[in-house]
């Protein structure tokens, strides 16, 4: 069989450009591609099933660095594979379609909860400071206001991409009052100084990667918006499914195109784009995941608990 990986590029291809952003639609994007394409090619071994998942999987991982959700789906996929023993073409994608729908169902489930759980921190006229693009950090507002709850959001816009209008006009939509502000003047913002009138209750934002100490990594930008939290007596929340862990410890920090930043920069200029930092897990009050709210020390005791199967080799 002639391997066919046309739209699995595609789907990459929007990854890497952020054409497809947010850890959650990278995964769910990645995996209903796999399905497609797995239902729709033909196969006559089992061997060449195994062949296109590997190299089709590569693609989608190597879009981005720095996307665990999507790594340990497949992950959980692989460990499935190997455990199917002897099957007939057929039953053995019908086995890798289902391992992929349990791990979709279990994204779906997983931010169901997380969404329900998050509401506890958020309490009427609470000003909320947030920062990028987050399905998970947007669900849990959606939920507040959604049960009644009266609070407003500040958002950075997220340069040099401007992800936080995405997360603005989402929230309009909702009907949750908004205000943009420029990431610049984060700390300000977030200290007493700025005045009562602008005074931060809390702030909540998603993650990219959860490490096993309680540290994340999020959009660049939040360790700043954090470190100010802390030291201003603000509370910062980390909205996001265990799923995020990064269990091998082996994220690196993106780099992405420095044109990004400044298209007709000086030949002479370096410029630094980083796409993420990391925050410090004593910055983080707790985490709002699919099993409650929980300390940043208790991650890798959840993470044994109930998806021990990412330790496996």
């Amino acid at each position: 069989m002639k391997d066919n990986l046309k739209k699995v590029k595609k789907v990459a291809s929007q990854i890497k450009e952020i054409k497809i952003q947010g850890a959650t639609n990278i995964a769910r994007a990645s995996f209903v591609v796999l399905k497609e394409e797995l239902s729709s090619l033909k196969f006559s071994k089992i061997s060449e099933v195994k062949s296109y998942f590997k190299k089709a999987s590569s693609l989608l991982e190597n879009a981005r660095p720095t996307e665990p959700l999507l790594f340990n789906g497949i992950r959980y996929v692989e460990s499935k594979i190997n455990s199917f023993g002897k099957k007939d073409v057929d039953d053995f994608i019908s086995g890798i379609i289902k391992s992929l729908d349990y791990y979709l169902d279990l994204l779906d489930r997983s931010l169901e909860n997380l969404k329900s759980y998050g509401q506890a921190v958020i309490k009427n006229n609470d000003n909320i400071i947030v920062h990028c693009h987050s399905s998970s950090v947007i669900g849990v507002l959606k939920n507040a206001h959604d049960f009644g709850i009266d609070f407003s959001v500040f958002n950075s816009e997220t340069r040099p991409l401007y992800q936080g209008r995405k997360t603005a006009e989402e929230l309009l939509k909702i009907g949750i009052e908004t205000t943009l502000f420029p990431d610049s003047s984060s700390a300000f913002l977030i200290n007493d100084i700025s005045g009562k009138d602008l005074k931060m209750n809390k702030m909540i934002i998603g993650v990219d990667a959860i490490k096993l100490n309680g540290d994340i990594i999020n959009k660049v930008g939040s360790f700043g918006m954090a470190l100010s939290s802390y030291y201003s007596n603000i509370p910062v929340y980390i909205a996001a499914s265990l799923l995020k862990i990064d269990i091998l410890d082996n994220i690196k920090i993106e780099q992405r195109d420095t044109k990004e930043i400044w298209i007709d920069a000086p030949i002479d200029l370096k410029i630094l784009n980083f796409a993420f930092d990391v925050v410090p897990s004593k910055f983080i009050k707790g985490i709002i995941c699919e099993f409650g709210i929980i300390k940043p020390k208790e991650v890798k005791r959840y993470i044994k608990k109930y998806y021990n199967f990412l330790f496996e080799d």
